[in-house]
């Protein structure tokens, strides 16, 4: 399952965002006859809103490298070499 929700106002995010991680909820549910503890988690993550920003790429901006692996087994070297 998955839910999202959201926050506003002065340092909202300054205020929560130590709550991102893992947080686990015990609980003793009202028709459990045995008092059994139920436990569940929950992945939290909190982020900013960023504002929307115009991005320009131009082709000359971009720099793209191509790598194939090596390995000589014989005495296990691992090398990277442009192609």
């Amino acid at each position: 399952m998955e839910a999202s929700g959201g926050f506003s106002g002065s340092g909202v995010f300054g205020k929560h965002k130590f709550e991102s991680g893992i947080h686990r909820v015990q609980r003793v549910s009202v028709i459990e006859k045995s008092g059994r503890i139920h436990t569940s988690a929950v992945s939290v993550a909190i982020l900013p809103q960023a504002d929307e920003v115009d991005v320009q790429l131009r082709n000359e901006d971009l720099r793209i490298d191509t790598y194939r692996l090596v390995v000589q087994v014989a005495n296990m070297q691992i090398l990277r070499k442009c192609c």
